[in-house]
């Protein structure tokens, strides 16, 4: 998770900064993705991002050798609809929406 964060980071955070990293990787070492669905959502998705840039071959969705599935293990663990659409949008809310990869893998089979 270390490596796919930092790609994310020096790959595309540095471009579209969206992210504090210090704050970012600050709730990850206090385990709070563990225990909050926004922020372990917004890491699922830094991670999915970051694994584009990688040629780790665990990065691929399993039963494919193309790199078009990299990080969708990842994204599609993510639910995209919040679950109450009555409470206020949270700051980890918004995030999911602006971190998400823009294209789905061509290769990934469909839910």
């Amino acid at each position: 998770m270390e490596e796919l964060v930092d790609l994310y980071f020096n790959h595309m955070n540095c471009y579209m900064p969206l992210l504090h990293r210090p704050s970012f990787e600050q709730g990850i070492k206090e385990g709070l993705h563990l225990h909050d669905e926004g922020f372990g959502s917004t890491v699922l998705l830094v991670c999915a991002n970051g694994s584009r840039f990688t040629s780790d071959p665990r990065v691929l969705l399993d039963g494919y050798d193309t790199t078009q599935s990299s990080g969708w293990k990842w994204f599609q663990q993510v639910q995209m609809v919040r679950k109450s659409l009555l409470a206020p949008p949270r700051l980890y809310d918004l995030q999911i929406y602006a971190v998400r990869p823009s294209v789905r893998p061509q290769s990934a089979p469909s839910s």
